[in-house]
């Protein structure tokens, strides 16, 4: 069995998308409507399991070394489009705040050369989808291709929750590329409080330095300091709570080893 677990660098990342395009471009064995936690996932003998989670990234490093059948795509995104991005059943406007992106995305530098996981950046998947699918099937060969990214829409059968999360099925389309834009007012607070951002906008190459903060000044940044997801994520306790799983996930993988072991 292979399991392919979809993680990304915040929620409004484009997880869902790459859960939708996998499903139904790739034969998959055994996949969820929507959300899955990777801990509660199914055990199948043979095949290809998929699930996707954005938030549980803080899990993979540890994961990817106790359970060698994992493999791992990781969704990047501009965190000026996330930060400015909103969900259809979300009861804010905005869905989360850059904090939560940067807790998510500084997770992601020491597994890039990891052989079992794998970077792609959602501008790169909705610019050219063809070829963020040839690079997944050469990282990733036990997925055997059904249909192009590109004709996705025209097969998919998304949940409702995912159809909700994708504001509407349709074909693939750069439009969302650069939307904050739209939102400068939230940029605006969203730098204020959390300077950083400049930063991280250069080290993970979405510009090269920042005169582009400079377009800004004559904005007034948003005042509604709310967003859906919480500002923190990586307590002491929550630390805890990742080895516990980790732990429990361990000791399910070697029941099921056992059991198989057994029967077979």
């Amino acid at each position: 069995m292979k399991k392919l677990h979809i993680v990304g660098c915040s929620p409004r990342s484009g997880t869902t998308l790459m859960h939708e395009l996998i499903t139904t471009c790739f034969d998959i064995t055994k996949f969820y409507s929507h959300e899955k936690s990777i801990f509660r996932i199914d055990h199948i003998d043979e095949g290809v399991i998929c699930s996707k989670h954005p938030q549980e990234i803080m899990y993979i490093k540890k994961l990817l070394k106790v359970d060698k059948s994992l493999y791992v795509i990781y969704m990047l995104r501009d965190p000026r489009d996330v930060v400015s991005s909103s969900h259809k059943n979300s009861i804010s406007k905005y869905y989360i705040d850059f904090h939560t992106w940067s807790e998510y995305e500084k997770l992601s530098p020491d597994l890039i050369e990891h052989p079992r996981f794998l970077l792609i950046r959602y501008e790169d998947l909705v610019n050219q989808p063809e070829k963020a699918q040839q690079l997944i099937a050469t990282k990733f060969p036990f997925l055997k291709q059904n249909y192009s990214f590109q004709d996705y829409h025209l097969h998919a059968k998304p949940s409702k929750g995912s159809t909700a999360a994708l504001n509407g099925l349709r074909p693939i389309s750069n439009k969302s590329i650069g939307a904050w834009k739209n939102n400068k007012p939230r940029i605006k607070q969203q730098v204020t409080l959390h300077p950083s951002m400049l930063n991280h906008l250069i080290r993970t190459g979405y510009e090269k330095n920042s005169k582009w903060f400079t377009k800004l000044s004559n904005t007034n940044p948003y005042e509604e300091n709310r967003s859906v997801q919480p500002l923190s994520i990586f307590s002491r306790k929550f630390k805890f709570r990742i080895f516990r799983k980790v732990l429990s996930y361990s000791f399910n993988l070697l029941r099921h080893s056992l059991r198989k072991g057994i029967y077979s």
